[in-house]
Order: structure tokens, then sequence, then C-alpha cells
């Protein structure tokens, strides 16, 4: 049996993915970042231009490698959150069939984008705000054809998994009836270890912009309104940028620090 996570990249997929596998004695795939695309006999597939909706992937033969590392794990289900699946769903559901089980997922733009830009950013790799805003609704717009395809899969938003992730339990229980979460202690790698587990970090990446960047995200983000009220997300206002700041001084402090070690590398946004 297969869990597909289906997320964006820099949206919360890790520590998600991390909780579920600790909860329900899942397989998570050992290999970079947890996922399944990282998988040394299918890397030369998936990770060939993963983000271009034109390429086709040999499924059965990913399946077959995957149904490999599952039993040799001598878990029952294999859980896979590779962010480029967004885009194949259609095929996996066809490829898969009854073995397959998905969850959406998504995160708020802003912090999506201050995540991408610390993290991607180099010398060798302009990003540039809006470069990163398109990336994002670029991916929003193939989550909510996903979800408007197959209405039927249980729907989160990082930050309701990090407010309740007990939301997770019950949707994880629903698709795969019989199974229950086990109360355990829990342990991240990652962010998450660094924070002590299953902490909102939106305020840590908005915090990486200053505010009349922020205002570049917002006029990006204004072109395609309904986009963001399908999620139930809202520009950010100069207010509500200060309230994000007053809330989590902390996570502020850490995102204003990445901002200043990041910006002593001479690779200010465009």
């Amino acid at each position: 049996m297969y869990l597909f996570l289906i997320s964006p990249n820099n949206s919360g997929k890790s520590v998600i993915s991390q909780y579920i596998a600790q909860r329900f004695d899942f397989y998570l795939p050992p290999f970079t970042n947890n996922e399944g695309q990282f998988a040394p006999e299918v890397a030369p597939i998936m990770r060939d231009r993963p983000w271009d909706e034109t390429r086709q992937f040999d499924w059965r033969f990913i399946k077959s490698i995957w149904d490999g590392l599952l039993r040799a794990s001598g878990h029952s289900v294999f859980l896979e959150a590779s962010p480029p699946n967004m885009l194949r769903v259609s095929a996996i559901r066809e490829a898969f069939g009854a073995e397959a089980r998905f969850i959406y997922s998504i995160s708020d733009p802003y912090s999506y984008c201050g995540s991408c830009m610390y993290r991607y950013k180099t010398q060798d790799n302009p990003a540039t705000i809006e470069t990163l805003v398109s990336g994002w609704l670029f991916r929003a717009r193939r989550q909510r054809q996903n979800i408007e395809a197959f209405p039927d899969v249980p729907k989160i938003s990082y930050e309701s998994f990090c407010s309740s992730p007990e939301t997770v339990d019950r949707a994880v229980s629903r698709l795969l009836p019989g199974r229950r979460p086990v109360d355990h202690a829990l342990s991240f790698i990652g962010k998450a270890a660094g924070y002590g587990g299953i902490v909102n970090l939106n305020a840590r990446n908005i915090a990486f912009f200053e505010y009349p960047e922020v205002e570049t995200i917002s006029t990006s983000l204004a072109r395609e309104p309904d986009l963001l009220q399908f999620f139930g997300y809202e520009l950010l206002t100069r207010g509500r940028y200060e309230e994000i700041r007053e809330k989590a001084p902390h996570l502020w402090e850490a995102g204003r620090s990445r901002r200043m070690q990041w910006s002593q590398l001479d690779l200010s946004p465009s």
C-alpha cells in the first residue's frame, strides 16, 4: 500500500511526512529529504526535469523498485512525498490503482517564497522574488486542479497541521481503515529538529523579507485572487506583518539572522 503526500516543496512536507510515518509506522524512504524520487534506481528518471509537465515517467518500473524497498523495510505502507508528484497525480493513480491513497497539502505563499529564497538563491541560481512567487502560483494552480479532479482526497495545509496535528491522524485513519496512530514520543530531522518538533515556521520565513519585498510578493499574488481565496490565504498587510513579528519574536529573530547571513554573501534579492 502507498500513501502519497502531494505537496509543493518548501511547504512543510518533511515534517508532515515524518510525523505520519512515526505515528502510523509507515515506511519513509531514507534518501534525500525522505523522498522516493531519490532512490538510486529511480533518480535518473524522476530527477530528469522533474518539474517539466511534459515529462512522462515509467511508473511501472518505479513502482517495482519501491515495492522492493517496502518489502525489505518490513512495513506495509510506503509514504511517498516527492513534491514533483503533484504534476502527475493522474498517472500515479492509474499506475498504482487500489494500492494508492492521497493527501493534498499546501502552505502560505509568503513563507514559501522566504524559504525558497534562503535555500536556493546562489550566484549560479539568480532567483528573484518574482520568479519564486510564480513558482508558488504554478504549484497552487496545479494543486487546485488536483483537488477539483479528485475531490474525495483529504486536504490539509501546513498551518492547519501545525495547529492541530490530529487532523492528519484522522485523515490517514479515514484513508486506511483499521490504522490507528500510535501514541509515543516523536523525533524529527531537519528544521523541525532544530525547533523541538512541530512548530509553525512561517514567521521565520516571512521575517526574511523587508516589508517592501512583501509588497512585491503581494503585487504578483493579487493578480490571482481566486487562487488565494481557494486555499484560504490573504494578501499580507503591513499590520499583519507587524503582528506576526510581535507574536513570534524568537522565530522572527531567527529569520532576521538568516537574512543577515544570506546578505553577507552579496546575493540580495534583485
